[in-house]
């Protein structure tokens, strides 16, 4: 009975993901033959992303990332239903197991968003784009904090160029995010082994 219950929450919060994705998806096009799905998809799904508009930390001038970390949640939530339907006994070392994957999954989002927002900002350099647009500029002001810090770690005060920063910030997060992710697939599955 309680395994019905976590599954069938895991599978309503996966289809409003779906839901989510269709909105976005939709808001890209124009034309009015698709007004009334829009509409539609935005009465179900308005309430819960302004719930994460409202927190600055997910706005950068006009970029808004509130629909990618509100997603991350959603998907964090489904595993935790899913991971709950089918453990074998509620345990302290599954509670324990479920803190972790939460916690991960919110690691892993912004490690995986400033992954990708420093391939793009690599491309761009590379591709000699404009620099000076709004949206360069706005990346710029997403990605340097990050990529200073990295920079500052392996190459301390010396100038490095542009380019090679740009590539061991890269690769630096994406060896942090396999071993982190290492680091949690092996400790979830101490913590789920634990008799108690």
């Amino acid at each position: 009975m309680l395994r019905g219950i976590f599954v069938t929450l895991s599978v309503l919060c996966t289809l409003y993901i779906i839901v989510i994705l269709l909105r976005v998806m939709l808001s890209w096009v124009n034309g009015q033959i698709l007004t009334l799905p829009y509409r539609y998809f935005c009465k179900l799904t308005d309430p819960y992303l302004e719930f994460f508009k409202r927190f600055r930390i997910f706005r950068f001038n006009t970029i808004d990332i509130s629909p990618f970390f509100a997603l991350a949640l959603l998907s964090t939530t489904s595993t935790i239903f899913w991971t709950l339907a089918w453990a074998e006994k509620f345990s302290i070392g599954v509670f324990l197991a479920i803190l972790a994957l939460f916690f991960w999954s919110v690691v892993s989002a912004l490690l995986a968003f400033y992954i990708f927002i420093l391939i793009i900002r690599f491309i761009g350099y590379c591709a000699n784009s404009n620099i000076y647009t709004p949206f360069w500029r706005i990346i710029d002001y997403i990605t340097r904090p990050v990529h200073y810090r990295i920079s500052r770690i392996f190459f301390r005060s010396r100038i490095v160029h542009y380019q090679a920063g740009l590539i061991i910030s890269i690769i630096s997060l994406l060896a942090l995010y396999i071993l982190l992710d290492i680091g949690y697939l092996a400790g979830s599955s101490y913590l789920r082994a634990l008799p108690f």
